[in-house]
Parts: structure tokens; sequence; C-alpha cells
């Protein structure tokens, strides 16, 4: 009972200090809000250097008061409004005057002050910028009512790595806005001078997974091709799937933290499905998608999986996750070749953990296993037109000749293989062209080109063919 007092009366202190520290934006007004970011502004009262990250010590614009730490390292965001320059946490100083934004999600670390890591600091400046950070919607109307952009200069356009970026795109997106004039409406109307993407240009050429629970209905074998009828729970009901398992698709057990093959899946299994928009075929129901990973939930204990790019400094891109006490994590390669914890950096991985601490922000987890999704070294390459293709089912020889495994190589290129068990005909749509390959009467046909003979075999499922289909 004294502890829940305790932690009663410690919330309170808290949600106090927020109140108090704020100032400029009412609490009150956020109820149901879950997009959008808060600031405050104040000086840094003083700077610690504590373990991995600054603890900078902010003193309120409104009562003077150090009601804040703020956690520093590699994020957040630094922005010197003079000039609209990025700065490091080594440029803050003492007395400098800050404002900080934050995320209405962000999670604060319970503890007087209370510590929290923001999104953005500006540092400001008498004579330059105005700065807002926000989500921006489809009428480039920030989500918490306070500025909305008319224009903007599009060679002032940057991503928050300080490269170029020529994307101007700024619909349903977190942006940093820098501007000189505004109008006195709500929300303030302005033409931007410059902008700033929440995320680097490495963020944004990262291909983010979705994730989908799905129960497995009905699982259908043809010919070594396993394709899934599952079932997919959401608010008031649910919609029904078909998952084509293909050779870029992988199966992994949460229980082994390693693959199983597909034909092991079963009618009633739960499983987590991972895979990228531009892989689903029909939108439907049943929707069609070809995915990059399954994940079998057998195990007993509550331990989840993320199908992330990891950055240089460990953070799962496009989560808000970040790993760490990893020193002795199981790190290996999609060929079960063992890596090392290096070997992940700016890779697509599977990271198997078990608990998410959100004190942190971002939030931290501590792997217990990590699957980099490449081989660690492709076994084969192949030609196809001019494009080198790396493989690792091994060609057979037929008749002194090498065949070589159809779908993996066009998986591999990015193509559509699908399979007419009626007609017995394999169709590759390889933009711009569609294959066509008779595996009754061996020919293939690219377009709507003559039809050409085809040196092919079926091997255990796996169908073969001669080099000619690649040139």
């Amino acid at each position: 009972m004294k502890k829940k007092i305790l932690l009663a009366l410690a919330m309170i202190m808290l949600f106090s200090t927020v109140a108090a520290a704020k100032g400029n934006e009412d609490l009150a007004q956020l109820d149901g809000e879950k997009i959008g970011f808060l600031k405050m502004n104040g000086s840094i009262d003083k700077i610690v250097e504590e373990d991995g990250y600054f603890a900078i010590h902010l003193k309120s614009a409104t009562d003077n008061n150090v009601n804040f730490i703020l956690r520093v390292g590699d994020t957040p965001i630094i922005v010197d409004t003079k000039d609209g320059s990025l700065k490091t946490a080594a440029d803050l100083k003492k007395d400098m005057k800050i404002t900080v934004f934050y995320d209405v999600n962000t999670p604060v670390m319970l503890s007087m002050p209370a510590q929290f890591t923001p999104d953005v600091i500006a540092i400001d400046s008498e004579d330059g910028f105005n700065i807002d950070v926000d989500f921006f919607n489809e009428e480039l109307e920030g989500a918490r009512h306070r500025l909305a952009i008319n224009a903007y200069d599009a060679k002032e356009v940057y991503y928050s790595d300080g490269e170029k970026s020529e994307d101007g795109d700024f619909e349903n997106k977190n942006l940093i806005v820098l501007y000189r004039e505004s109008t006195r409406s709500i929300p303030a109307q302005t033409n931007a001078s410059k902008i700033y993407f929440l995320n680097s240009k490495k963020d944004s050429n990262a291909v983010e997974y979705t994730e989908m629970k799905a129960e497995v209905k009905k699982v259908i074998n043809d010919q070594g091709h396993i394709s899934l009828e599952v079932n997919v729970p959401m608010d008031g009901g649910s919609y029904d799937a078909l998952v084509n398992i293909m050779t870029k698709s992988s199966v992994y057990s949460d229980k082994l933290y390693d693959q199983i093959k597909p034909d092991t899946l079963k009618s009633g299994d739960k499983v987590t499905i991972f895979y990228d928009e531009d892989d689903v075929y029909n939108y439907e129901e049943p929707q069609r998608i070809v995915p990059k990973v399954v994940v079998l939930n057998e195990n007993e204990a509550d331990i989840d999986a993320i199908l992330a790019t990891i950055d240089e400094e460990f953070n799962l891109q496009g989560t808000g996750i970040q790993m760490h006490n990893y020193d002795h994590t199981n790190v290996t390669f999609a060929d079960g070749k063992n890596g090392e914890m290096k070997d992940v950096k700016n890779e697509l991985a599977l990271v198997f953990f078990e608990d998410v601490d959100h004190s942190f922000t971002p939030a931290k987890i501590k792997p217990l296993k990590i699957t980099i999704m490449q081989l660690q070294n492709f076994k084969h390459k192949i030609l196809l037109g001019e494009t080198e293709i790396r493989f690792n089912i091994s060609p057979i020889k037929v008749d002194g000749k090498e065949l070589y495994p159809v779908r993996e190589i066009f998986d591999n290129a990015n193509g559509e293989v699908s399979w007419n068990a009626e007609d017995k005909v394999i169709t590759i749509h390889l933009e711009p062209d569609v294959i066509s390959i008779d595996t009754v009467n061996k020919t293939f046909k690219v377009n709507d080109d003559a039809k050409k003979d085809l040196n092919l075999q079926i091997v255990e499922g796996r169908t073969y063919a001669g080099e000619e289909l690649f040139k």
C-alpha cells in the first residue's frame, strides 16, 4: 500500500512539473491527441556529461526553475535559428536560450527533475529565423495548429543529416520549418525559408515493413510452393489474406530464433507476417501478399520480433526503438553463418527481443538474436541481361549443360513469379517485360515474341532452366 501511495504521489509531482515547465501550451488540450509536437522555452542552467550522453538542465522561461533534464546524445536534431544550420550537442553552452520540441507521445522518466529526450532543440536568436516542428497534414497545416505552410523555397529543403532533398512531398510528414514572417491568424500562415525532414536521407531510402498478426486457416503446397490462407483480426472483425511464400520469403520460429521450413506451418498456427507494401498484389479480399518474413509464434514466453534496417547507432529505422546491451547477442546471416554486431549496421535484420524500455527516447531493447536478412556470401552469380544477379541455390548439370534455379534468380531480381498449376505455365513479370515459360513443351517467350526452345528440368518441385532464358 505504501508503495502505491508513493507511486501516486510521484505521478502527481511529475505531471505537475510537466505542466509548470511547459508554459506555452495547456496539457488539457492534448486529450485524445496522438500526433504532433509540443514545445517549451528555457535557458541552459548547466550541462553534465553522463555515460554516453549530455544531461542538459533546462531552466524554465516561466518560473526560472530547473524542471527538466534533457538527455542529449546522437539525438535530438539541433538547429541554430541564427542561420538555420545544424549543430551538435557540443555546441550547446550554459545560459543559451533554447526552444525544445518533443513528440506528444514522448515518455518521461519518473525523476525529479523529470528527464526525457527531445526530438529537436532550437538555439534561439533574436535576429534569426522563427522555427516550428510539427506533423503537417495534407493541407500543410501543423497538428498543433501553430503554423501552416503556404509556400517554400525548393532550394532550401534538407534531410535531418544536412543532405539536400529534392522531395517536395511534405504532406503527412514531420517537419522542421524555419521562417521569417507569418500572419496573426490561427494557425499562422507563412512562406517557409528552410525545411528539414525529421528523417535522414538514409532513413528515407530504407524500406519499412508492415507487421501483420494472423492465424493460419489452410496451408497450400503446390509442388513445393507454399501459400497460406490466413485470417487477420482487426477492430470490429477480421479479413482474409493469401500469403505466397516465395524464394525471397523466409520463415522463422520465435521459439528457436531460427529459420524453419515453410511446410512445417499448419492450420491453427499463429504467425507474424512482415511485408513491403509494394509486395501486396491485391487490395481486395482476400489480399495477396508476398512476405519478406513470416514468424511462427510458438514461444510461450512473451517474445517479440521486428524486421527493420539497423543504422549506425543501432536504431531500428522507422520503429522508434534502439538496441542496447548487445555485447553477447547472437548474430547470424540468413544462411546461418555467424556474424558480429558490426555486420548489422545499415543492414535489414530480424531482431528477436523480450521487453521494451519506454523510459528512454528512443525506446530501448536488449536483442536476444539478430539475423541479417542477406547471405554472408552468395555462392553463385549469373547475368540477367546486363545485370549481375547473385543467388545461393546451386545449378544442376543435365547432359553436360548447367541449368539454373528460375524462381530464385527472378525473385532476387525483384521480379514477380507466378505458377499456373492447370496449364503448367510459369509467368514472370520483370518490368517492363513479361516472360512466359511452358514447362510441358519446354518453350518460353518474352512479351509477344516468338516462342523459343528452352532446356528445362523440374527437380523436387524446383524449376531449372538453361542460360538462354536469362539472356
